[in-house]
């Protein structure tokens, strides 16, 4: 799913007597990697050193690697549900410009099994392929998380590099990148395209692997979860995509 599939999944930071002793233990499993935060030899290793400059080496943190990062990035736990869907929203918004979208929204977030909508914000970057984000989110707290994510685009159209995304991602059956591109290709395209995105299934796999790893010391994924149902939430995106060029029909449905 990401280029960086051979790092660890779940980074768990302790101090080294703990992690000497997690590791003894046998519970260091396939996928999860143990960090002393005071071990000496930390500026020898790349891997933490980045780590560490994010701030993250925080006795106790469970750290969730980001799987639709462009780099390799992690999210504390109780975070990381709401950074991961932003950094798909990203994603999503990048191939949709390739296709000439000059402007991708989250019209509405909902947690999903909530009838509400659910407020927030934190801004977006977009990477170097261009483009302005100007969502944000606002976290007055955990059950008032409402993404608001709007990226605008310079108009282009470049075919072979959406191609090359959607099989670089495994989109090639997204079902609403192929409408638009079935529809840019016909030179039929709609100057708006509305859609949902979930990200509930794979996000469940994360954290069902999360909630797998045996407790030690103070670090106890399961009850965290337990105890705190907001970071196991996940978001179903309204999108929707807007097309300003001389193709664009006139109609404003899809």
């Amino acid at each position: 799913m990401d280029n960086n599939s051979g790092a660890p999944q779940i980074v768990l930071v302790m101090n080294e007597i703990d992690a000497i002793n997690f590791q003894k233990q046998g519970l260091e499993i396939p996928g999860c990697r143990v960090i002393a935060f005071d071990n000496e030899f930390n500026n020898e290793d790349g891997f933490v050193l980045s780590l560490g400059k994010s701030g993250l080496l925080v006795d106790s943190n469970v750290l969730i690697k980001d799987p639709y990062s462009s780099t390799l990035t992690y999210h504390p736990l109780d975070s990381a549900s709401v950074e991961i869907h932003a950094e798909y929203f990203k994603r999503y918004a990048t191939i949709l410009s390739f296709l000439g979208a000059t402007r991708v929204q989250v019209t509405e977030a909902k947690a999903i099994g909530e009838e509400n909508s659910i407020g927030g914000s934190a801004g977006v970057e977009v990477n170097a392929q261009g483009g302005n984000a100007s969502g944000k989110w606002t976290k007055s707290s955990r059950e008032e998380n409402l993404m608001s994510l709007d990226l605008s685009f310079e108009h282009r159209v470049n075919l072979p590099e959406a191609r090359k995304m959607i099989e670089r991602f495994s989109l090639q059956n997204d079902k609403e990148l192929c409408r638009i591109m079935n529809a840019v290709e016909a030179g039929a395209v709609h100057k708006f395209f509305d859609f949902t995105i979930s990200l509930s299934q794979n996000l469940k796999k994360i954290f069902d692997f999360a909630a797998g790893i045996k407790p030690y010391g103070a670090i106890d994924i399961k009850a965290d979860m337990k105890k705190n149902k907001e970071i196991t939430k996940t978001y179903k995106l309204h999108v929707r995509v807007e097309f300003n060029n001389s193709q664009t029909k006139k109609e404003s449905k899809s």
